[in-house]
Protein backbone atom coordinates (compact mmCIF):
# COMPACT_ATOMS: atom_id res chain seq x y z
CA UNK A 1 0.00 0.00 0.00
CA UNK A 2 1.69 3.36 -0.98
CA UNK A 3 1.77 5.65 1.55
CA UNK A 4 -0.15 9.24 0.67
CA UNK A 5 -0.34 12.50 2.83
CA UNK A 6 -4.05 14.40 2.45
CA UNK A 7 -3.49 16.39 -0.43
CA UNK A 8 -3.02 12.88 -2.44
CA UNK A 9 -5.74 10.59 -0.94
CA UNK A 10 -7.87 14.11 -1.53
CA UNK A 11 -6.99 14.03 -4.88
CA UNK A 12 -7.71 9.96 -5.07
CA UNK A 13 -10.93 10.46 -3.78
CA UNK A 14 -12.21 13.00 -6.06
CA UNK A 15 -10.96 11.33 -8.87
CA UNK A 16 -11.45 7.81 -8.57
CA UNK A 17 -14.70 7.56 -6.24
CA UNK A 18 -16.43 10.71 -6.80
CA UNK A 19 -17.03 10.54 -10.62
CA UNK A 20 -18.61 7.07 -9.72
CA UNK A 21 -20.04 7.24 -6.60
CA UNK A 22 -21.68 10.82 -6.47
CA UNK A 23 -23.01 10.65 -3.45
CA UNK A 24 -22.11 13.99 -1.78
CA UNK A 25 -21.93 12.43 1.62
CA UNK A 26 -19.53 9.86 0.33
CA UNK A 27 -17.47 12.69 -0.54
CA UNK A 28 -17.61 14.36 2.65
CA UNK A 29 -17.18 11.08 4.93
CA UNK A 30 -14.14 10.52 3.06
CA UNK A 31 -12.32 13.95 2.46
CA UNK A 32 -13.46 15.82 5.84
CA UNK A 33 -14.78 13.42 8.31
CA UNK A 34 -11.60 10.83 7.70
CA UNK A 35 -8.87 12.48 5.89
CA UNK A 36 -8.65 15.71 7.25
CA UNK A 37 -9.31 14.20 10.79
CA UNK A 38 -6.30 11.56 10.71
CA UNK A 39 -2.52 12.38 11.49
CA UNK A 40 -1.02 10.59 8.19
CA UNK A 41 2.08 9.21 8.01
CA UNK A 42 3.49 11.33 4.69
CA UNK A 43 3.58 15.29 5.53
CA UNK A 44 2.48 18.15 2.95
CA UNK A 45 5.61 20.17 2.92
CA UNK A 46 5.67 23.79 2.57
CA UNK A 47 8.25 26.72 2.34
CA UNK A 48 7.29 29.57 3.98
CA UNK A 49 9.11 32.85 3.66
CA UNK A 50 9.68 35.21 6.75
CA UNK A 51 9.43 39.22 6.34
CA UNK A 52 10.93 41.81 8.22
CA UNK A 53 11.71 38.86 11.34
CA UNK A 54 8.44 37.33 11.60
CA UNK A 55 6.42 34.62 10.05
CA UNK A 56 2.98 33.39 10.73
CA UNK A 57 2.64 29.31 9.69
CA UNK A 58 -0.79 28.61 7.83
CA UNK A 59 -0.80 24.98 8.82
CA UNK A 60 -4.06 24.36 7.30
CA UNK A 61 -2.81 22.47 3.99
CA UNK A 62 0.66 21.46 5.35
CA UNK A 63 1.88 19.16 7.99
CA UNK A 64 5.70 20.37 8.14
CA UNK A 65 6.83 24.07 7.07
CA UNK A 66 10.41 24.77 6.37
CA UNK A 67 11.56 28.72 7.32
CA UNK A 68 15.19 30.00 6.59
CA UNK A 69 16.36 32.79 8.05
CA UNK A 70 19.44 35.11 8.91
CA UNK A 71 17.54 37.53 11.54
CA UNK A 72 16.29 36.63 15.08
CA UNK A 73 12.88 35.42 14.00
CA UNK A 74 9.46 35.53 15.75
CA UNK A 75 7.15 32.58 14.65
CA UNK A 76 3.32 32.45 15.22
CA UNK A 77 0.96 29.95 14.01
CA UNK A 78 -2.79 29.79 12.34
CA UNK A 79 -5.15 26.55 11.48
CA UNK A 80 -3.81 24.41 14.57
CA UNK A 81 -7.05 22.23 15.91
CA UNK A 82 -7.47 20.04 18.57
CA UNK A 83 -5.14 17.09 18.74
CA UNK A 84 -3.01 18.41 15.52
CA UNK A 85 0.62 17.46 15.47
CA UNK A 86 2.31 19.70 13.52
CA UNK A 87 6.39 20.48 12.53
CA UNK A 88 8.69 23.50 12.29
CA UNK A 89 12.00 23.21 10.17
CA UNK A 90 14.11 26.38 11.31
CA UNK A 91 17.77 27.10 9.45
CA UNK A 92 19.43 30.04 11.19
CA UNK A 93 22.47 31.97 11.70
CA UNK A 94 23.98 30.33 15.08
CA UNK A 95 23.48 34.13 16.73
CA UNK A 96 19.76 34.01 15.91
CA UNK A 97 17.39 33.60 18.49
CA UNK A 98 13.61 32.03 17.74
CA UNK A 99 10.79 33.39 19.75
CA UNK A 100 6.86 32.16 19.54
CA UNK A 101 4.24 34.67 19.52
CA UNK A 102 0.61 32.50 21.20
CA UNK A 103 2.06 29.49 21.89
CA UNK A 104 4.06 27.52 24.89
CA UNK A 105 7.67 27.28 23.97
CA UNK A 106 8.73 23.93 26.27
CA UNK A 107 12.00 23.72 24.39
CA UNK A 108 14.74 22.74 27.35
CA UNK A 109 17.86 23.98 25.73
CA UNK A 110 16.41 27.52 24.41
CA UNK A 111 19.83 28.88 25.20
CA UNK A 112 21.60 26.53 23.12
CA UNK A 113 18.94 26.64 20.36
CA UNK A 114 19.44 30.57 20.32
CA UNK A 115 23.38 30.97 20.47
CA UNK A 116 24.87 27.74 18.96
CA UNK A 117 22.29 25.99 16.96
CA UNK A 118 21.89 26.63 12.79
CA UNK A 119 19.23 24.11 12.42
CA UNK A 120 16.20 23.38 14.72
CA UNK A 121 13.56 20.93 14.33
CA UNK A 122 10.43 21.41 16.58
CA UNK A 123 7.28 19.50 17.14
CA UNK A 124 3.93 21.91 17.73
CA UNK A 125 0.74 20.44 18.55
CA UNK A 126 -2.35 22.15 20.14
CA UNK A 127 -4.28 20.46 23.02
CA UNK A 128 -7.48 22.12 24.95
CA UNK A 129 -7.37 25.16 22.75
CA UNK A 130 -3.66 25.81 24.06
CA UNK A 131 -0.31 25.61 21.19
CA UNK A 132 2.67 23.75 22.51
CA UNK A 133 5.88 23.49 20.82
CA UNK A 134 9.06 21.42 21.97
CA UNK A 135 12.54 20.77 20.04
CA UNK A 136 12.92 17.60 19.28
CA UNK A 137 16.70 17.32 17.47
CA UNK A 138 18.89 19.00 20.53
CA UNK A 139 21.39 16.79 22.07
CA UNK A 140 19.55 15.28 25.36
CA UNK A 141 23.17 14.92 26.85
CA UNK A 142 23.36 18.38 27.52
CA UNK A 143 23.54 18.97 31.22
CA UNK A 144 21.14 21.79 32.55
CA UNK A 145 21.68 23.22 29.01
CA UNK A 146 25.73 22.95 29.24
CA UNK A 147 28.21 22.30 26.42
CA UNK A 148 32.01 21.23 26.85
CA UNK A 149 34.60 22.59 25.12
CA UNK A 150 38.02 20.79 24.32
CA UNK A 151 41.32 22.61 24.16
CA UNK A 152 44.85 21.04 22.90
CA UNK A 153 47.57 22.79 25.62
CA UNK A 154 50.33 23.62 23.51
CA UNK A 155 54.31 23.24 23.87
CA UNK A 156 55.14 23.53 27.76
CA UNK A 157 58.44 23.30 29.47
CA UNK A 158 56.41 22.41 32.71
CA UNK A 159 60.10 22.64 34.74
CA UNK A 160 61.37 25.75 33.79
CA UNK A 161 57.86 27.59 33.20
CA UNK A 162 55.50 27.31 36.17
CA UNK A 163 52.34 28.95 34.35
CA UNK A 164 50.38 28.98 30.99
CA UNK A 165 47.32 31.08 29.88
CA UNK A 166 45.42 29.51 27.06
CA UNK A 167 43.04 32.26 25.48
CA UNK A 168 39.47 31.24 25.31
CA UNK A 169 36.53 34.09 25.07
CA UNK A 170 34.18 33.47 27.24
CA UNK A 171 32.28 35.10 30.18
CA UNK A 172 33.52 34.39 33.42
CA UNK A 173 29.72 34.01 34.51
CA UNK A 174 29.26 31.05 31.93
CA UNK A 175 31.89 28.52 32.98
CA UNK A 176 30.95 25.74 35.43
CA UNK A 177 33.92 23.67 35.69
CA UNK A 178 36.86 23.35 34.62
CA UNK A 179 40.04 20.25 33.98
CA UNK A 180 42.74 19.39 32.47
CA UNK A 181 45.09 16.19 32.12
CA UNK A 182 48.71 16.11 31.52
CA UNK A 183 51.09 14.33 28.93
CA UNK A 184 54.69 13.21 30.29
CA UNK A 185 56.93 13.42 27.72
CA UNK A 186 56.46 10.74 24.97
CA UNK A 187 52.86 11.53 25.65
CA UNK A 188 53.26 7.60 27.40
CA UNK A 189 51.49 8.78 30.72
CA UNK A 190 48.35 11.00 31.42
CA UNK A 191 47.43 12.43 35.23
CA UNK A 192 45.19 14.89 36.06
CA UNK A 193 46.18 18.52 36.48
CA UNK A 194 44.05 19.54 39.50
CA UNK A 195 44.92 18.37 42.71
CA UNK A 196 47.52 16.23 43.67
CA UNK A 197 49.56 13.33 41.66
CA UNK A 198 51.16 10.29 43.15
CA UNK A 199 50.39 12.17 46.90
CA UNK A 200 52.56 15.42 45.69
CA UNK A 201 50.89 18.33 44.56
CA UNK A 202 49.97 19.12 40.77
CA UNK A 203 48.61 22.47 39.40
CA UNK A 204 46.05 25.13 39.48
CA UNK A 205 43.50 25.47 37.02
CA UNK A 206 41.12 29.03 36.75
CA UNK A 207 39.62 31.29 34.52
CA UNK A 208 40.60 34.73 34.60
CA UNK A 209 38.93 38.25 33.80
CA UNK A 210 40.39 38.97 30.81
CA UNK A 211 39.07 35.77 29.02
CA UNK A 212 42.02 33.29 29.73
CA UNK A 213 42.32 29.89 30.97
CA UNK A 214 45.09 29.88 33.53
CA UNK A 215 47.49 27.08 34.44
CA UNK A 216 50.07 27.12 36.78
CA UNK A 217 51.87 24.06 38.27
CA UNK A 218 52.85 23.78 42.05
CA UNK A 219 56.98 24.57 42.66
CA UNK A 220 58.22 21.55 43.91
CA UNK A 221 54.86 19.62 42.75
CA UNK A 222 54.86 16.59 40.71
CA UNK A 223 55.10 18.43 37.26
CA UNK A 224 58.16 20.45 38.28
CA UNK A 225 60.03 17.69 37.02
CA UNK A 226 62.14 16.92 33.61
CA UNK A 227 59.91 14.04 32.45
CA UNK A 228 57.65 17.39 31.50
CA UNK A 229 60.42 19.59 29.90
CA UNK A 230 60.99 17.87 26.54
CA UNK A 231 59.87 20.14 23.20
CA UNK A 232 57.95 19.91 21.03
CA UNK A 233 55.17 17.99 22.83
CA UNK A 234 51.43 18.37 23.36
CA UNK A 235 51.34 18.96 26.54
CA UNK A 236 47.86 18.12 27.26
CA UNK A 237 43.96 18.79 27.13
CA UNK A 238 41.71 21.28 29.06
CA UNK A 239 38.04 20.69 29.01
CA UNK A 240 35.85 23.28 29.74
CA UNK A 241 31.87 22.73 30.81
CA UNK A 242 30.07 26.09 30.35
CA UNK A 243 26.90 27.62 29.09
CA UNK A 244 26.11 28.50 25.48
Amino acid sequence: MAVKNRVEIITEVNTKIVPTVTDPILRGLFNDDIVNSAVLRKDVIATETPVAGAVTINYLNKDLALVTTAVNLAVSFTNIENGDVKYLHITKLAVNSISFVGAVDTSPYKAYINTISTIVIYQIFCKNGVIFLNSINIDNSLRGGTITTYLDLPVWNMQTTPQIIIPFTLSVAKIRSLNAIIFMDGMIVANSFYGSVLGRPGGVIGFNNINSIVLTRVAGGYFDDPFFSALPTKRGIVEINHLP
